[in-house]
């Protein structure tokens, strides 16, 4: 069984890493989104 911990934490470490990648993909789609709207605002 402790054979197979280096293994689960690789497996945790690619989740956060996968998580973290759509976290920041994500959150700069919502900028865009956003400037977008404030430069409509503003004219």
């Amino acid at each position: 069984m402790i054979d197979f911990i280096p293994y689960f934490a690789g497996v945790i470490t690619l989740l956060f890493g996968v998580a973290f990648a759509y976290a920041l993909t994500n959150t700069s789609k919502k900028d865009a989104e956003l400037e977008k709207k404030i430069k409509e605002s503003k004219l």
